[in-house]
């Protein structure tokens, strides 16, 4: 266009010498063999609605467009805007929750009461950061770093337990991790626009693992005599305890006893016949009492001991 003439609007009695954009791309700029120039505003090509009520809404979605989006909302939008929602519809992340885990290492979950009880070193503890899924993909993390300095072990009910007891007691004692972390990056949509707030730094609780400590029992399931039997967890429930099968030696050899940290509730028998357990009455067995001290503490037992004529092994259970 160099050198010709402009006529209507922008004539003005010389020849243009070059016609270039704007730095911003925003207008054209004409400059004159004179050295003057002159602009033009490059066209938006932005939305603009015959609808005179801008208040009207969609009555569907349309591609990325969501129903009930106003005449207004769009006005304003460029093509390319307009058809990038339509075509790519933004899909925003979702979130999975950071968690904390904790589990017993080298340390039984069933023991004595009054045996050592378990230090941080018995236990596995974890933090896992979560997630921030986009299209059911892992995009990032929702957690920030695991703070290991602010994490803790406790026990009970109470986050200020962190002094963990030395001595197993009686019955369930729960333990949890409490996992501390930085705060999490920022979530992005399919658009790499932000969504929501990364989640700030915080804690999360673990589920509880427990050690219950329990009494031994005792039985004569040997020739030499009375041995201890695998523990039973504590339950405070009477008859909720359960011995489980248990073969007695022939009364013959060794009295036919059994001894439980708490009062017999039921007494089954094995019936050899149907290979059924079966509950039986105790008129043939003598309950007693005996102290038998547990790792430093008195434990009142009853001993029942069979009084019938001499009879074989025979598999009982009990539940006490």
């Amino acid at each position: 266009m160099g050198g010709k003439q402009y006529i209507g609007p922008l004539a003005n009695s010389t020849a243009v010498a070059n016609i270039e954009l704007s730095e911003d791309s925003s207008k054209f700029v004409i400059t004159f063999l004179d050295g003057t120039s002159d602009e033009i505003e490059v066209a938006k090509a932005e939305y603009e609605s015959n609808i005179e009520d801008k208040t009207l809404t969609m009555p569907n979605a349309v591609g990325g467009l969501a129903k009930g989006t106003k005449v207004s909302d769009l006005e304003g939008k460029t093509f390319n805007e307009m058809f990038d929602d339509l075509l790519f519809p933004t899909v925003n992340p979702t979130f999975t929750a950071p968690t904390a885990s904790i589990a017993l290492k080298d340390y039984a979950a069933t023991v004595e009461a009054g045996s050592t009880a378990p230090t941080s070193a018995n236990f596995t503890v974890g933090y896992n950061a979560g997630a921030i899924n986009l299209n059911g993909v892992k995009q990032a993390n929702r957690g920030g770093a695991h703070d290991t300095e602010n994490s803790f072990i406790y026990y009970g009910s109470s986050a200020d337990n962190t002094t963990l007891p030395t001595t197993v007691a009686l019955g369930n004692t729960s333990y949890k991790y409490r996992a501390a972390y930085a705060e999490g990056p920022q979530p992005k949509t399919n658009k790499n626009g932000n969504y929501s707030t990364p989640l700030a730094a915080g804690t999360v609780d673990s589920s509880a693992v427990s050690v219950n400590g329990t009494y031994p029992w005792f039985a004569s399931t040997v020739s030499t005599g009375v041995a201890k039997q695998s523990l039973v967890a504590w339950n405070t429930t009477a008859g909720a305890m359960s011995t489980g099968n248990f073969a007695l030696q022939p009364s013959g050899t060794t009295p036919q006893i059994f001894k439980l940290p708490r009062k017999l509730a039921t007494l089954q028998m094995l019936n050899t016949v149907s290979n059924q357990m079966e509950t039986i009455g105790t008129t043939e067995y003598t309950e007693t009492t005996e102290t038998i001290n547990i790792n430093g503490t008195d434990v009142t037992y009853y001993v029942y001991t069979y009084n019938g004529s001499t009879r074989g092994s025979v598999t009982l259970l009990a539940k006490f």
